[in-house]
């Protein structure tokens, strides 16, 4: 089981541990065009200071290890919605059901912490495994987008994704 703490500086090491063998592709992948590759604990503490996102840690409650990271983004109250995004899991421990669990708990944290009605993410059309994580945890599509990269002079297709809660 995870449970969703708080991210905050302490933790940026570990997360940029995790991106070390990473590329600008993989970033923008992760991230979307908010970060800048490489990236680094300068944009990291901007996204903590700042009132429009809130950065998570997921632990692991056998191990109190920390396994993931993620964040909600576009917390509108008002409309009771927000975003999602920037999950990440360790390495390490990838395709082992982590994914999963980290997006029920956001889903949980989202309805009794947030206390939001709806979530939605956008996920690359390429990113296979995860599309296939967001169905399981209950998200449908609802749209798809083609986006020009033009530093990479490539077009992805992102789908958005919703889920009630």
């Amino acid at each position: 089981m995870i449970i969703l703490e708080k991210f905050d500086q302490e933790n940026i090491p570990q997360l940029l541990s995790w991106l070390e063998k990473s590329d600008a592709k993989f970033l923008l992948q992760f991230a979307g065009p908010r970060y800048k590759f490489p990236l680094n604990e300068e944009q990291l503490m901007e996204s903590l200071k700042s009132k429009d996102y809130m950065l998570l840690k997921a632990i692991d409650t056998e191990t109190r290890r920390i396994i993931g990271h993620c964040q909600f983004m576009r917390i509108d109250t008002k409309q009771s919605k927000a975003s999602i995004g920037r999950i990440l899991i360790d390495p390490e421990i990838r395709g082992n059901g982590f994914g999963l669990q980290l997006i029920n708990e956001m889903k949980i944290y989202a309805k009794e912490e947030l206390e939001l009605s709806k979530i939605d993410l956008r996920v690359f059309d390429f990113n296979t495994s995860a599309f296939r994580c967001y169905l399981k945890a209950g998200f449908i599509e609802t749209s798809v987008h083609e986006n020009h990269i033009p530093e990479f002079n490539e077009t992805w297709k992102s789908i958005t994704m919703e889920c009630d809660l």
